[in-house]
């Protein structure tokens, strides 16, 4: 959805003292052009970024699984997971510290999670979306279009990710205009070719959907979990 960075930056102001290092991780679920990334790659990184040698990681999910949580057992730690599949992918790298906190981000919700609390993110309202494709395209170029503005801002739901996407299209075409790029989106197939840069794509989820009480129609959101590990996670 594209907020996972606002996020994760709030995360880690609103408990500077107690999370003295926090870690992110991009599982890559939903990511274009470059591999899902599973458990064991995830936990071999974690282990080394928390000073574990090659030769002590293991190789075996269960034997990291074990060792990321006697590792973790006695920190405490802010984990942020990103993008993630479902709770198969996120269980073996919960944290055994008691006062360790993970934050998890998924198009979908995790409902096989035993989450301390759950929290969807709704798209940008129209002002916003305008003001951040404003910034990122130039607000002079974007005021001499304003109902392409507002149309471009449509067609990506409001979303951040599809608006910076399209927002960097535009900057680096200066001789697009904001009509043409909004005439090249028409139609849900030409939008995804649209809204794909690198490893990032545009994705309108099947699963998860929430109506707006804003809107008439559907919209999609990003659905975070705070995940405070237990004793029986350890």
């Amino acid at each position: 959805m594209g907020q996972t960075g606002p996020k994760f930056r709030e995360a880690c102001i609103r408990r500077p003292m107690l999370h003295v290092n926090p870690k992110f991780v991009d599982l890559r679920a939903h990511s274009t052009g470059r591999q899902r990334l599973s458990p064991q790659r995830v936990l071999r990184r974690l282990l080394r970024s928390i000073g574990a040698a090659d030769s002590e990681v293991p190789n075996d999910l269960d034997e990291l699984t074990a060792a990321w949580r006697a590792a973790t057992s006695s920190l405490r730690l802010l984990l942020v997971l990103d993008d993630a599949l479902g709770a198969k992918q996120v269980r073996p790298l919960l944290p055994a510290g008691p006062g360790s906190k993970v934050l998890v981000a998924g198009r979908r919700r995790l409902a096989g999670l035993d989450a301390d609390r759950r929290v969807s993110l709704e798209p940008l309202e129209t002002g916003a979306a305008v003001s951040l494709l404003r910034n990122i395209v130039g607000e002079d170029r974007a005021d001499r279009e304003p109902e392409a503005t507002h149309e471009l801002v449509r067609l990506c739901d409001g979303l951040p990710l599809a608006l910076r996407i399209a927002g960097t299209r535009l900057q680096t075409r200066p001789v697009w205009t904001l009509a043409y790029l909004v005439d090249r989106m028409a139609g849900d197939e030409h939008r995804l070719g649209e809204l794909s840069a690198g490893g990032a794509a545009w994705r309108r989820p099947s699963v998860c959907r929430t109506t707006s009480s804003r809107r008439s129609s559907s919209v999609d959101s990003a659905h975070w979990a705070w995940r405070r590990p237990s004793s029986s996670t350890r």
